[in-house]
């Protein structure tokens, strides 16, 4: 982990955009900060080329043993675990 001091300027705009949010203001910075030098994960960046599957292949998959029917309603619970993650400051 590293310290960065932030100027007054920049912590006010952190702070405003944090409660703009709802998050806390370190959320804000990360995000920020991982948008300008992350690189991208699994795959790397898209390139235009392939399809959607092909993207999405290493996330896609089936679950054994489950009672419940993951398949209904898919879309309320994506949206619902969109929320979450937001709130969380993951989003």
């Amino acid at each position: 982990m590293t310290t960065i001091i932030i100027p007054p300027d920049l912590e006010q705009a952190i702070l405003e955009e944090a409660e703009r949010r709802g998050v806390a203001p370190e959320a804000v910075a990360v995000d920020s900060l991982r948008r300008l030098f992350a690189t991208p994960g699994r795959g790397g960046e898209l390139s235009g080329d392939g399809s959607l599957v092909d993207f999405l292949g290493p996330y896609i998959g089936t679950v054994s043993g489950a009672s419940e029917a993951f398949s209904e309603a898919s879309g309320r619970r994506f949206a619902d675990g969109l929320v979450e993650e937001y709130e969380r400051g993951r989003v």
